[in-house]
């Protein structure tokens, strides 16, 4: 073996040396460090990376499989009758499937009924759910039997049924549609649990969230749990 060759070979096994130990590392930090090894690399030799970086990209995209079109998408329409009681905000909010083509809109059930009102904040996502985000989107609810029975509710998201799913103007099955909640401690307002209810029966009599046996209010939290709470919301 010649000298150079020799040194080929120990360069190598550095090299595999290094990778394996920055591969261990957190992605934020892989990505850190690469970008401070291309700001020391010449324009040509950046050009070549370049041109590498787009050859891999377009490699696993020809083998990952196309991503199936959504054919229904949720959305919320605002009960309007709170307008005709004097209210600045809807008592309640009616989800929709809407159907991608031909475009029709399919009724599915309501969310919580506030009797004051009250403000939600909420977006479609590219995924067809609906995103709720604070601050509106906590709520305390109140047994109506028993009113030392309460809970607080942070509402996540509403995903819509699977991609393929669709549906006729005549049809009355029912599609997959969950709510995604968490339940905090009333007092000190730290998470209990992450639950998952089939929509819209989760509201329906004898679900978790009855709307006959529930009082329902906007739950504003302290000051000091704001920033925390915004912080912490994921899906």
């Amino acid at each position: 073996m010649t000298l150079d060759k020799l040194k080929l070979n120990r360069c190598s096994i550095q090299c595999m040396g290094l990778l394996d130990e920055a591969s261990k590392l957190p992605v934020n930090e892989q990505i850190s460090f690469i970008c401070q090894l291309i700001a020391k690399l010449e324009t040509s030799q950046i050009q070549t990376l370049l041109e590498f970086s787009q050859q891999e990209l377009a490699a696993r995209q020809e083998h990952s499989p196309t991503p199936a079109v959504r054919q229904t998408t949720l959305l919320l329409k605002k009960d309007y009758s709170y307008q005709k009681r004097g209210l600045n905000q809807p008592t309640q909010y009616y989800v929709y499937l809407r159907r991608r083509k031909p475009k029709l809109d399919r009724y599915i059930g309501t969310l919580f009924y506030i009797d004051q009102g009250a403000a939600l904040s909420y977006y479609p996502d590219a995924d067809g759910r609906i995103v709720f985000t604070a601050p509106h989107n906590l709520f305390a609810l109140t047994d109506v039997t028993n009113p030392s029975l309460h809970q607080a509710v942070r509402l996540v998201c509403l995903e819509p049924p699977p991609p393929d799913y669709t549906f006729t103007k005549q049809q009355d099955d029912t599609p997959a549609i969950q709510l995604r909640l968490e339940y905090l401690d009333p007092e000190s307002y730290q998470l209990l649990s992450e639950e998952i209810y089939p929509f819209p029966f989760c509201m329906y009599g004898g679900g978790p969230l009855d709307r006959y046996r529930w009082n329902v209010s906007p739950l504003i939290l302290p000051s000091s749990h704001t920033a925390r709470s915004t912080a912490n919301e994921t899906l």
